[in-house]
This record gives C-alpha cells, sequence and structure tokens, in this order.
C-alpha cells in the first residue's frame, strides 16, 4: 500500500485503502498462468488415465513418459508461483513475459487436440496420429525444454 494523497494533492501519512491496479493485474497475470497450467494438467491426466490400460506402441510409450515429466515441471511452476504470492518478501512484481503466456496456450490448444483424438479412438491414435504427435513433442514444440528454462528464471 502506498500512501494516500489529501485534497490538495499532499502525501498523508496514512496509507491508501484504494488497491493498486497495477499489482491487480499482475497478480491476475500470474493466476492466468496458473489457470492454464492448471488445465494442462487436467488434460495430461486424462490423456494417461485413457492410454493406461491400452496396450502401448513405442510411440505411446514416449509420448506417456514425456507427459510424465511434463505434468511435474507444470506442477513445479505451479507451486512456485503460489510459493511466491505465499511469502511477501518473494511477491511477483512483473506481469509473466509473453513467453510464458505463448508457451501455456500453445501446451493447451496441442493437448486439447491430442486428448480429442484419444477420446474419438485409440486404434486412429495408434495408427495416424501419435508418431507425428511425438515428433511434435519433441522437435518442434519442445514443452518441456521451454517449461524447464521458464523454471530457472522463476527460481
Amino acid at each position: 500500500m502506498s500512501n494516500s494523497k489529501d485534497q490538495s494533492g499532499n502525501e498523508t501519512a496514512f496509507p491508501s485503502l484504494e488497491p493498486d491496479p497495477e499489482a491487480f493485474l499482475t497478480s491476475a497475470s500470474w493466476l492466468g498462468e496458473v489457470f492454464r497450467l492448471s488445465k494442462a494438467l487436467e488434460i495430461m491426466s486424462e490423456c494417461l488415465a485413457r492410454l493406461a490400460d491400452k496396450r502401448e506402441t513405442l510411440e505411446e510409450k514416449m509420448i506417456k513418459s514425456y507427459l510424465h515429466r511434463l505434468s511435474i515441471s507444470c506442477c513445479i511452476c505451479i507451486e512456485k508461483i503460489h510459493q511466491r504470492f505465499l511469502n511477501s518478501s518473494e511477491s511477483l512484481q512483473e506481469a509473466p513475459e509473453e513467453v510464458w503466456t505463448t508457451l501455456t496456450e500453445q501446451l493447451v490448444v496441442s493437448l486439447t487436440d491430442f486428448v480429442k483424438i484419444v477420446r474419438y479412438n485409440l486404434n486412429f491414435l495408434e495408427q495416424y496420429y501419435e508418431y507425428d504427435f511425438h515428433l511434435k513433442l519433441i522437435s518442434e514444440w519442445r514443452f518441456q525444454e521451454r517449461i524447464d528454462t521458464l523454471l530457472s528464471k522463476l527460481t
């Protein structure tokens, strides 16, 4: 809280009761990242649950392993953000960089496409989709690499 001003514009010794709009926007931005990471976790959990009882191909095994590692990284990010909110000495003074939003939005979109296929038909997934999806995960999207880089900046 900052000091308030009297009617003539001079600062007073009393703290302002007005919320700081900049701090609110910063908090809302970070909580938006938490929301998208949580959504990604929800989708990954559904995918992993639906694939759990299926005979797995090599690509499915690699996808599942990747999703488990990515889930751990997302959880750590969420924990670090919440820990910063909890510790007043480590407040989140700046809004998240645009790369955070880009990453979390791309993550949710790609996982949403994947879960649609998993829900649709597991045979279709095996025959036509999983190879390309895994290839995109490791070479094009590189979510694990990107989230680990951002996580190192957060800690």
